[in-house]
């Protein structure tokens, strides 16, 4: 009977030594996990750390640029102009296009193609400076062109874009508050394969700027999800309010 006992009292301090072990084990493994995740996440900010000092640096060329590429535009040249129309100066509508969207292009292309600065890029490209539409002069018959007024006009909207767009470089931290705690989710809307992760810290630091998509949920509220233009905010904050399940109303979700 003591035999008995004291095999099963062995058995006992085995079992539990191995309990104990499992648990610091599972243990490790959770702070490796999260350590995993923090090292990640640091790695990420660093890159577009990186990606925004290239970037700016890059924006801040286009000014030039642009001043450059439009004052070398050639002007229409017509032997059988004369009179009032002889010292009238104008530009082929044509050449005029080219250069455009030469400059354009070159513009948003400092903005590559990584998916992690696809939004600022969509965010840039929707505020830049359309091409207005030719006229037609009695000194050049029907040819479409531009005027040096026209072009002038055009210039400055480019330089001002060229000037602006460097915000597009900068980065931001999102901050967002729900009520109750959420498991939130912030995703660049013009990169819909890249997918911010499910945080309940509700920050998402150094982020580029432009359009995203915030989902928020929580076990027995309704869910919610929109869209926010974060361009134009140097700390933007947003405050959640979910809505249980078994009442009136929707949950909400809006810049503070």
């Amino acid at each position: 009977m003591v035999k008995s006992l004291t095999h099963a009292g062995r058995l006992f301090v085995i079992a539990a030594a191995f309990l104990l072990l499992s648990c610091a084990s599972a243990g490790s493994q959770a702070s490796a996990a999260n350590n995993n995740v923090a090292e990640a996440q640091a790695s990420k900010v660093a890159m577009r750390i990186e990606l925004s000092q290239q970037l700016k640096a890059e924006l801040a060329e286009n000014e030039q640029h642009i001043h450059q590429a439009l004052q070398e535009l050639p002007e229409v040249k017509v032997s059988s102009l004369s009179g009032p129309c002889k010292n009238e100066k104008a530009f082929d509508a044509s050449t005029v296009r080219k250069s455009y969207n030469r400059i354009r292009n070159e513009s948003l292309a400092a903005f590559g193609a990584r998916a992690e600065t696809a939004e600022a890029r969509a965010a840039a490209e929707r505020e830049f400076p359309a091409l207005p539409a030719p006229s037609t002069s009695e000194c050049y018959g029907s040819a479409p062109i531009y005027t040096p007024s026209a072009i002038s006009g055009l210039q400055s909207q480019l330089t001002a874009w060229a000037r602006d767009s460097e915000k597009f470089s900068l980065l931001i931290d999102v901050t967002v508050r729900s009520s109750p705690q959420a498991i939130v989710q912030l995703r660049p809307v013009a990169a819909t394969n890249v997918f911010g992760p499910a945080w309940t810290a509700f920050t998402f630091p150094s982020m580029f700027r432009g359009n995203y998509q915030l989902s928020v949920s929580a076990d027995g509220y309704k869910p919610f999800e929109t869209k926010f233009n974060l361009s134009d905010y140097d700390a933007p904050r947003i405050r959640c309010v979910l809505v249980e399940n078994s009442k009136a109303g929707l949950s909400k979700c809006a810049l503070e």
